[in-house]
């Protein structure tokens, strides 16, 4: 029996703005995974959670700690014991964007970036649930913002011409922000310069938080491909 729409007031407070549920049969799912009904999926937009992770900036992976205890606490009031947390963790890899899609949540813009009608770029996946729950599944029909975008200002602010109408060039993003003194190091000046969800941008120092881990991500790719940093 359905117990109705999934809006948990205390994630909603926490940040976790999107709350979705699909069922568990719309995804391909490991087995552990796949005996329950429903995938859980949360995810912020703005700087909310942000907010609700100052002071707890420590730690290898410190948002995905706080995710992970805000789902336990979350199952705890929902009074299921028996589920597992695909996201955050290392047990279970698949497409979060996937899901996304399926929800309704956001298309492809031409930054590779998911964008979503009223946040923008500026929403991320934190958590997904798979759980024998019984709430309304609810997949949405989303205004695709970038069709109605005529001026594309992503493509003209890219400064290493990485965003085009016909694709994004990740070798290109990539290389520019590994330069010396690249603007686009710690940030996306691209991203910044679209208009839809300007409201819910994200402060410098999340901007700055997310991108230095990209960062580190390629240049740790570098040493891997090239023998040296």
């Amino acid at each position: 029996m359905s117990v109705g729409r999934l809006n948990d007031k205390v994630l909603r407070a926490a940040g976790f703005t999107l709350q979705g549920v699909l069922s568990s049969a719309s995804i391909e799912l490991p087995d552990q995974a796949a005996r329950f009904r429903q995938l859980l999926v949360f995810a912020h937009s703005g700087g909310r959670f942000w907010q609700s992770a100052a002071g707890r900036m420590t730690g290898k992976n410190p948002l995905d700690e706080l995710s992970a205890e805000l789902a336990r606490d979350f199952m705890a009031r929902t009074g299921i014991d028996d589920y597992a947390v695909l996201y955050p963790g290392d047990e279970f890899a698949f497409d979060l964007i996937a899901l996304g899609r399926e929800l309704g949540w956001h298309h492809d813009s031409p930054m590779a970036i998911g964008i979503h009608p009223m946040f923008g770029t500026w929403f991320a996946y934190r958590v997904v649930i798979a759980a024998d729950t019984d709430f309304d599944e609810s997949v949405e029909e989303s205004m695709h913002a970038c069709e109605h975008c005529v001026s594309k200002p992503c493509i003209a602010a890219c400064p290493a011409g990485a965003v085009g109408q016909d694709g994004f060039d990740l070798k290109a993003c990539s290389s520019f922000r590994l330069k010396s003194g690249s603007p686009c190091a710690s940030s996306c000046i691209a991203r910044l310069s679209c208009p839809v969800g300007q409201d819910h941008r994200y402060q410098d120092s999340q901007v700055k938080y997310h991108y230095d881990i990209s960062l580190a991500a390629l240049r740790h790719l570098g040493v891997s491909d090239h023998g040296s940093s």
